[in-house]
């Protein structure tokens, strides 16, 4: 006796044209539904804002403190900065350094080393980043002025100290 072919039915789930028509079934009733004018969707209600709430929707600009610092202005901030901070300001880029080598390790995960390096560097970056290093001074950054310890920003330039 010869050996008869079993031949098995697909499962209704397991058919991707079922899973393609049920898709493009429901992303046609979707875009019926949200072209129609009866529902409001963001775009035509920020579109076309009637003249009433036109005067209540206006953006008010807050004044800047001062102007921006320069580059040189920077640096010369950073060499006047007590020691404690510009340690502080150190471990941060650092952090940031160190977590873009973890980076750079985990996009190259295939080369001999690589996983060591990623695991490593993305430690020590999250960990120094994270580190609760809160330092109070009572001097102004900007521009040197002594300030009281409960002050947050400088009374004379309006820059924000920590």
């Amino acid at each position: 006796m010869p050996a008869k072919s079993v031949a098995t039915q697909t499962p209704l789930l397991a058919r991707p044209m079922l899973w393609g028509a049920t898709w493009f079934v429901a992303w046609l009733g979707a875009r019926m539904v949200l072209e129609s004018a009866s529902v409001p969707t963001w775009g035509r209600v920020m579109a076309a804002p009637t003249a009433a709430e036109a005067d209540v929707l206006t953006a008010h600009k807050v004044p800047k403190a001062g102007k921006r610092m320069t580059y040189r202005q920077e640096m010369d901030a950073i060499k006047t900065m007590p020691k404690l901070s510009r340690i502080v300001l150190i471990l941060k880029v650092a952090g940031v350094a160190f977590f873009a080598i973890g980076l750079e390790g985990l996009v190259s995960w295939s080369e001999p080393g690589r996983p060591l390096i990623a695991f490593t560097f993305l430690t020590l970056g999250l960990l120094v980043s994270f580190l609760p290093i809160q330092v109070k001074i009572n001097v102004c950054v900007r521009c040197g002025l002594k300030m009281d310890l409960g002050v947050a920003i400088c009374p004379r330039c309006g820059v924000p100290n920590m």
